[in-house]
């Protein structure tokens, strides 16, 4: 607890000193400078530590750019910065070192086939005349697979596996925290004290705030998707996890999650609800159907997910009541219908108007791909696209359509080469929770479940809004398969979940 509370701190001073330096220029380059030197700093004393940190801005950061460089012609993120730092004294501690763990994983040879795959889409990029800006900037984020063999190399120890979760709940209840104070905000119609979070927000990468009706509004963060695999995690834990004794400790648990819930609805993004919906759907089916639990605890863990919506919705109900001009409380849920119901914002119509082209392309190189840095134009609906062109077409490399966007860049065989490697995590993962469960070491086999479903969850996520073919996803991928493959380790892991 007391290291959560240091992570908390650190976060919200880290997110503090990014609001302040999107006011200029000159403050954003130092602050890179001095957020780059402060991990080299860390990792050059505590290689772990500094990697952890770097987790926690994948956490929160969104596209990266808490704090950015610009200038000579470059606009660099500070997570790009950090990886350099990562990389650099990884290769000098590997060359005094002289081992490399990451070629005895049972996933190696998946994840060179699949770094083969992606070197093969940037050369047919560059032999197919695409943009060498646009072939860049489509495939960097699969550079961040360079953490791979970093994590593999350092985690290998139980309390190491116990940190990263520090970091993981203590970053998402920082935002959440955020994501519920800025609706406060904003819903109370003060927008002159709301203007400079959202200038910070849009700026940052880290996600939208978009007025919808009546003093309402979207607070979207990107890095929201990890608040719908904790809500999983909870209701995983509910079902097959070791009973919590002190009822304050239950009442804490479904608080947070009943908070976690309240913030992915304000998302209102209809993607994150699929994931989460067919994610409950996998659990509740896995246990039921194939691990036989009896028909009573599926109707409480029905129950229990049920009371955490409720709970969501007396949050959001009293915020709204409290800081709405009108004090009507009930005003977003009428919203929330219109959401869940409406097939015609310009979200879901730039999506449909993406379709067509995208598929056409496809066609071209259907097999091997077209390569990254490949365009299609389309039609878009996006308020701000038709601000800077009224016809609305537009030409981009990344499309909304995640599964589609590979395809096009690596091709069917790519394609199938990737969810291979998912699904064979995703295989190993529900085999070690069934071993675990037979060995009686119960938290090990939840988080095995829980790791192997989380995966499923974001490959679903990814049809809609694309994650795996962004550091946000790609960065879980490597969580998941790092925790999935030392299963031998936590053993000793049981009574510290």
């Amino acid at each position: 607890m007391k290291n959560a509370w240091w992570i908390f701190l650190i976060i919200l001073t880290t997110e503090f000193l990014s609001f302040l330096s999107h006011t200029t220029s000159l403050a954003q380059n130092i602050l890179f400078f001095l957020g780059c030197l402060t991990i080299l700093v860390i990792a050059l004393f505590d290689y772990k530590r500094a990697l952890l940190i770097a987790l926690a801005e994948l956490f929160i950061g969104g596209f990266g750019y808490l704090f950015v460089f610009n200038g000579s012609g470059l606009h660099l993120s500070i997570r790009l910065g950090f990886f350099a730092v990562m990389v650099g004294v990884f290769a000098f501690k590997l060359l005094k070192e002289k081992k490399f763990l990451f070629k005895q994983s049972r996933f190696y040879t998946h994840y060179l086939v699949l770094a083969l795959v992606i070197s093969l889409g940037i050369v047919r990029g560059w032999l197919n005349n695409n943009n060498p800006a646009d072939i860049f900037l489509d495939f960097n984020a699969f550079v961040f697979l360079g953490y791979l063999p970093i994590f593999y190399q350092e985690f290998q120890d139980t309390k190491h596996f116990k940190d990263i979760q520090v970091v993981f709940w203590t970053a998402l209840t920082w935002l959440t925290i955020k994501t519920l104070f800025i609706y406060s905000i904003f819903v109370s119609g003060f927008t002159g004290l709301g203007s400079p979070f959202y200038k910070w927000i849009r700026d940052s990468g880290l996600g939208e705030i978009t007025i919808q009706n009546n003093y309402l509004y979207r607070i979207f963060f990107q890095s929201q998707i990890y608040l719908v695999l904790a809500i999983i995690f909870i209701i995983i834990y509910q079902l097959w996890g070791k009973k919590i004794q002190s009822k304050f400790k239950n009442f804490l648990v479904w608080f947070l999650g009943s908070v976690f819930v309240a913030s992915l609805i304000i998302s209102l993004s209809r993607s994150y609800w699929v994931g989460l919906i067919i994610g409950l759907l996998v659990v509740w089916f896995y246990s039921w159907v194939l691990m036989r639990k009896s028909l009573r605890q599926m109707a409480k863990s029905v129950l229990y997910s049920v009371g955490l919506f409720f709970g969501a919705i007396f949050i959001i109900t009293i915020l709204t009541w409290i800081f709405h001009p009108l004090h009507n409380g009930f005003a977003f849920w009428g919203l929330l219908t219109e959401r869940s119901s409406s097939l015609s914002d310009p979200a879901v119509n730039t999506r449909w108007s993406e379709l067509r082209p995208l598929v056409r392309e496809i066609k071209h190189h259907l097999f091997l791909g077209s390569g990254f840095g490949t365009t299609a134009t389309f039609q878009s609906f996006d308020p701000r696209r038709l601000a800077e062109n009224p016809s609305g077409l537009t030409s981009v490399y990344s499309f909304e359509w995640g599964w589609l966007d590979l395809w096009l860049k690596i091709g069917l065989a790519g394609l199938l080469i990737y969810v291979a490697l998912l699904f064979n995590i995703i295989c190993v993962g529900l085999n070690n929770f069934q071993s675990l469960l037979k060995a009686n070491t119960n938290s090990p086999a939840v988080l095995n479940f829980f790791f192997a479903v989380s995966l499923i969850v974001v490959a679903i996520i990814h049809f809609f809004s694309p994650y795996l073919n962004h550091p946000l996803g790609l960065g879980w991928l490597i969580v998941a398969s790092l925790f999935i493959e030392n299963t031998s380790y936590f053993k000793q892991f049981d009574n510290h979940l």
